[in-house]
């Protein structure tokens, strides 16, 4: 049984992987060590709905339950906002999952998806997936802020990407007319 807490962040719960999309695994989703607060929806809000803040050391981290039917290599991604760091000093932020892991450094920058290099093994059944910093020096302070986790098997995403692709129109038309855009 799930305290209110749990039930309401989401917190808790096993988030079964989609072998077939995209699978988003969203902060606010996570078991959250340290200071991290998750940022409530209200309205006016920044739209960036229930992402987590605060994050600034090693000692906080992420953690979601996640179940996979078949298993395998998996494309990792992470949603995030990234604020003072030192010009030229990026942070290392670390994916790991049954003992497997795939690091991936940062900059400051607003809200972006960046990929992690090389690929994440998962195994089948259920396994925790943490995110962490890894260890800073002690003057930098980022603050970091975290919108989701996307895992996707290579082949998905490649699916995916040629089918938006083939969706996207051919704009030359616009260069061949008399007319143009205007925005006011």
């Amino acid at each position: 049984i799930l305290s209110f807490h749990q039930w309401i962040s989401g917190q808790g719960r096993v988030i079964t992987v989609r072998e077939d999309n995209i699978t988003i695994l969203t902060a606010n989703d996570a078991a959250l060590t340290g200071d991290l607060k998750n940022q409530p929806y209200h309205k006016g809000a920044d739209p960036k709905v229930f992402q987590v803040s605060g994050w600034q050391s090693s000692s906080q981290s992420f953690t979601w339950s996640i179940q996979s039917s078949q298993g395998g290599n998996y494309k990792a991604a992470l949603l995030c906002e990234v604020k003072g760091l030192p010009q030229n000093i990026p942070v290392t932020l670390e994916l790991s999952a049954a003992g497997k892991k795939i690091n991936v450094p940062v900059k400051n920058g607003r809200w972006n998806r960046i990929w992690f290099p090389g690929l994440l093994q998962l195994p089948a059944g259920t396994v925790q997936v943490q995110l962490q910093m890894r260890q800073l020096p002690d003057s930098v302070k980022p603050a970091i802020s975290t919108y989701s986790a996307e895992l996707v098997k290579p082949a998905v995403e490649q699916n995916i990407t040629a089918r938006a692709n083939a969706l996207r129109s051919k704009p030359a038309w616009l260069l061949n007319s008399r007319y143009g855009l205007f925005f006011h």
